[in-house]
């Protein structure tokens, strides 16, 4: 019995001391910004509206082409009236909501200022430039804006 337990302590013993070589790990590779990071990062600007090959972007106003847009992480959206103003009497500031819908390749964007609603498909969206795509009067309209 003696040597049973022996052999039976000494095989448990070179089991143990018995271990497979380090492997090497590798670090798994970082993921990139999420969409709500990249989007609330930056103030945005309306860089160009482009439907049918003809670009819009001329023939807004002024005062329309210097407001800047703050996506915030709480889904609000800050529209900013920065130095020209449409109307004087308008705030400086206008809160609206947005949303990502359909696995965040859709946009909601609820504007407030301009009674409007409307889902955008998410063409691209980096650290600098978004882009997303309506529906306008039947046909798509690229809308790009840039970081400020």
């Amino acid at each position: 019995m003696k040597k049973i337990l022996i052999c039976a302590v000494c095989a448990t013993a070179i089991l143990v001391a018995c271990k497979k070589k380090d492997e090497k790990t590798i670090d798994p590779i970082p993921a990139g910004p999420t969409k709500t990071e990249l989007i609330s990062a930056n103030e945005w600007i309306l860089k160009d509206a482009v439907s049918n090959g003809t670009s819009y972007y001329p023939f807004l106003q002024a005062c329309q082409k210097d407001d800047s847009y703050r996506f915030l992480k709480t889904n609000i959206l800050e529209n900013y009236d920065n130095a020209i103003k449409c109307d004087a009497a308008d705030p400086d500031t206008v809160k609206s909501n947005w949303s990502f819908y359909n696995n965040e390749t859709q946009i909601i964007v609820d504007l407030k200022k301009f009674s409007y609603q409307d889902t955008a498909d998410i063409q691209s969206l980096t650290s600098d430039k978004m882009v997303f795509i309506i529906d306008y009067i039947g046909s798509p309209l690229e809308i790009t804006f840039k970081k400020k």
